[in-house]
């Protein structure tokens, strides 16, 4: 049941909700801020996505759920530290609980999922936002534990999907320290924030095929040397990274398929022969000035190029160029940022000359594509792309316009 674009839909209109016995998926909109109690009855229910409402804390039968695998959303735990009710949470997670996906929950000193997550031992996928002052030692002990055992639980097996999304702000300095000697098991990691020093928590995990750093401290080059140690990365996206001394050598990164750049005031210096795999390039800088070093001949398998719509115009034409000399054509696509999010990107059509130098007919082409809501989010549309080693079958690309639409096997983003 999708009832994210009810906008006329009032809190009481879904008091009676869990009649809806089996129920499986659940959407709610911008109108709801608090859930109702009864939602346990709704024992049918894998996913619950809150991502639009205005629920910022969760009532403690949604927990409960047994068949709950997706919590989707940005929420604390209404419940205290000493509350009876986390003694019968601690018996019922670690034999019931089917919570896969717990994406998000605000770690701000309050006790609850960072006391529980400990206790959940089917979870794959995480993304917290650390906004605790770093005065609570206790409660950042709970989610350092917490952490410490998320990424070490497969550290045995080292397969499968296994994500944590940390959106830091600017009060890394606590938790990095308790991070930093971690060893573990990652297939993504997703860091936000003051990053300083927080790359040697990535190069710490193992089987890491997913990295993206998000700086709001202008993280520097010189702390991003380690990186090339993580040799089995597939997919590596930096925002707001100063990338002029960052040399990517022949050996570093043998099997990256796609580099995202966002907001980069540099680019990196790429030596000939590296990055043989690559398949995807996306520089979402709207200041980039023509290649900036790029040579796009030396990756033999590149498939597609994705700019900033508002780069100059001889900037444009001057990828198209290359691409068109390239042996395998790839494609030149134009995105163009939505709101202060700089993982959210409208997909737009070729800016014509006219069009970059006229603010009205930008903003008759931001209208246009606001009313078209074709949004992506880099990080689903670079993993719906069908990737292989070398040689690739076709340099057919799935439609960077299309968005699939959140379902109970849907990836934290």
């Amino acid at each position: 049941l999708d009832l994210e674009e009810c906008t006329d839909l009032m809190e009481d209109s879904i008091n009676g909700i869990h009649k809806l016995w089996h129920l499986k998926y659940l959407s709610l909109g911008a109108t709801i801020g608090n859930l109702p109690r009864k939602i346990e009855k709704l024992h049918c229910l894998e996913t619950l996505d809150m991502r639009k409402a205005k629920i910022d804390t969760l009532p403690l039968e949604v927990v409960k759920l047994p068949h709950l695998a997706h919590l989707l959303g940005k929420f604390k735990l209404g419940i205290g530290r000493n509350d009876l009710k986390m003694s019968e949470l601690y018996k019922f997670l670690p034999k019931e609980s089917n919570l896969q996906t717990l994406a998000g929950f605000v770690a701000d000193g309050s006790p609850g999922f960072p006391m529980l997550m400990v206790h959940m031992r089917k979870l794959k996928k995480v993304k917290i936002w650390y906004n605790a002052t770093g005065e609570d030692i206790k409660s950042l002990a709970d989610l350092s534990t917490a952490i410490n055992k998320f990424v070490q639980d497969e550290i045995d097996t080292s397969v499968g999907v296994r994500s944590l999304s940390l959106d830091l702000g600017n009060s890394s300095g606590n938790i990095l320290r308790s991070l930093e000697n971690l060893y573990g098991y990652l297939s993504s990691l997703k860091l936000h924030g003051a990053l300083s020093g927080l790359t040697q928590f990535a190069t710490s995990l193992c089987g890491l095929t997913e990295l993206c750093l998000s700086s709001t401290n202008n993280l520097m080059s010189t702390e991003l040397t380690n990186l090339h140690k993580l040799i089995h990365l597939e997919h590596l996206k930096l925002v707001k990274v100063s990338l002029e001394s960052f040399i990517i050598r022949r050996k570093d990164f043998p099997r990256l398929l796609s580099l995202c750049l966002v907001q980069s005031p540099t680019l990196p210096t790429i030596e000939g022969g590296a990055l043989p795999k690559l398949v995807s390039l996306q520089l979402l800088c709207e200041d980039l000035i023509g290649l900036s070093g790029i040579e796009i001949e030396w990756h033999k398998h590149l498939q597609e190029v994705a700019l900033d719509s508002m780069v100059n115009m001889e900037t444009i034409t001057i990828w198209e160029n290359a691409a068109k000399r390239h042996p395998k054509r790839p494609r030149v696509l134009f995105l163009r940022r939505r709101g202060a999010d700089m993982l959210k990107y409208v997909a737009t059509e070729r800016p014509s000359a006219a069009e970059t130098g006229s603010s009205t007919e930008r903003r008759k082409r931001e209208r246009h594509e606001v009313q078209s809501s074709l949004v992506i989010d880099l990080d689903s549309h670079l993993k719906r792309l069908k990737f292989s080693d070398p040689p690739l079958a076709s340099t057919e690309l799935p439609n960077a316009r299309n968005e699939a639409m959140p379902s109970s096997s849907r990836a934290v983003s």
